[in-house]
């Protein structure tokens, strides 16, 4: 069992474009996840990969957004467990991957990244 953090701000644009999140889970693993914007619950609770639209530019400037993903280690042939990622629709791309390997099979990782809009 294991646990990884990211943390990143990310620069909204004055428009009504949205950003929207990708997240990959790697390895053929499984997962759930849970999104809140600034405490409050973002759609229903999510399995594996997924992408999620977070709202617009304008409205997201000074909101939180925090991301709970548990990934349970299920494949035979691999313990390594990963979280990509992906924000878009504000100023920029952003990308990035966690990775953490598990001791024995059938492990869980939690997961867990908080993005600041500014």
């Amino acid at each position: 069992m294991g646990s990884l953090c990211l943390v990143e701000v990310y620069k909204t644009k004055d428009t009504t474009e949205n950003i929207n999140l990708e997240v990959n889970i790697g390895y053929g693993q499984k997962s759930f996840s849970r999104l809140y914007l600034s405490g409050k619950k973002l759609g229903g609770e999510k399995s594996d990969s997924f992408s999620q639209k977070i709202g617009m530019n304008k409205n997201l400037k000074n909101e939180r957004l925090d991301c709970i993903i548990t990934v349970h280690d299920i494949q035979e042939i691999t313990n390594e467990t990963s979280v990509t990622f992906k924000l878009t629709g504000g100023q920029g791309e952003v990308c990035e991957t966690l990775k953490k390997s598990v001791n024995y099979e059938g492990d869980v990782v939690f997961y867990t990244a908080t993005i600041y809009f500014i």
